[in-house]
């Protein structure tokens, strides 16, 4: 029998002016699997197409499947079954086009922590 357990994570995503770089936001804990079963990014207003973000799972590229999320005053909704082994970390990659502003976005991220019992 396997237990669950809903996670959600909320992320707000602040990239300086041509800042690029990694965060992780998410440790699977020991003796559990992370169920990704939707991801959302919401871009501000104003990040006018400058901000470029994507999901790792380690070095592992998640989503999106193919380039970046990118978008102004849009949030993504990716539907799709993204498995987490124990351990594992959800990593946030960034990229901020703009030399002069930042940017930022926020994220959300619902699955299930899985134990078998």
């Amino acid at each position: 029998m396997v237990e669950k357990q809903d996670v959600q994570i909320i992320y707000k995503l602040t990239a300086s002016a041509s800042s690029e770089g990694d965060v992780e936001i998410y440790t699977v804990p020991g003796g559990r699997n992370l169920v990704v079963e939707e991801i959302s990014v919401g871009f501000d207003p104003e990040t006018e197409y400058d901000l470029e973000v994507s999901f790792y799972d380690g070095i592992r590229k998640v989503a999106p499947t193919d380039g970046v999320y990118v978008g102004k005053a849009i949030a993504f909704n990716t539907l799709r079954k993204i498995v987490f082994q124990e351990g594992s970390k959800v990593i946030v990659h960034y990229k901020n086009t703009n030399t002069t502003t930042a940017r930022t976005a926020v994220i959300e991220i619902k699955g299930h922590l899985e134990m078998e019992k």
